[in-house]
């Protein structure tokens, strides 16, 4: 951010600029902190939905079972391409539901106004010592060790009902 703060603002243009690289930098890393501080909170619980008691009712109707929600979180955390994010949302700004959605590096895909409740991180370093190639059961194990107590408190957070 410091050297983003002094550069020269006067060349910036579409196709390269010193001031344009530093401004994709701030989003890359900011995302990217966003994204891995959440990943850390949510971890460490033992899986059962039924200990965030509203996330597992908003997930119900927004995906209409938990099961289904897995299903379709673990799609969307398979299609990220080898650097990137399966994340379940909160969309604050405009539908006030729960989305999954596939985001590629920490930026691309994301959408405004939604809120992450369980990134799931699937870039190759997060997986790959351990499970080699095994992003499946990466995301399975990821899943199981959620701590639902905690998603259940930061969606409370930013819900307006």
């Amino acid at each position: 951010e410091g050297e983003l703060e002094g550069a020269d603002r006067s060349g910036a243009n579409g196709n390269y600029s010193h001031f344009g690289e530093l401004k994709r930098r701030f989003t890359w890393n900011h995302a990217g902190t966003v994204l891995h501080d959440v990943y850390w909170e949510v971890m460490g619980g033992n899986g059962d939905v039924q200990q965030g008691p509203e996330i597992a009712k908003a997930i119900d109707e927004s995906f209409g079972s938990f099961d289904a929600w897995k299903t379709d979180f673990k799609a969307a955390s398979m299609s990220a391409k080898l650097s990137g994010w399966g994340i379940l949302l909160f969309d604050q700004l405009y539908s006030e539901r729960l989305i999954n959605v596939t985001v590629d590096e920490h930026q691309y895909g994301a959408i405004w106004g939604g809120i992450p409740l369980v990134p799931c991180d699937v870039f190759e370093h997060a997986y790959y010592h351990k499970d080699g190639p095994g992003r499946p059961v990466y995301i399975d194990n990821f899943i199981a060790n959620l701590h639902w107590g905690r998603i259940n408190d930061r969606y409370k957070k930013f819900v307006r009902r």
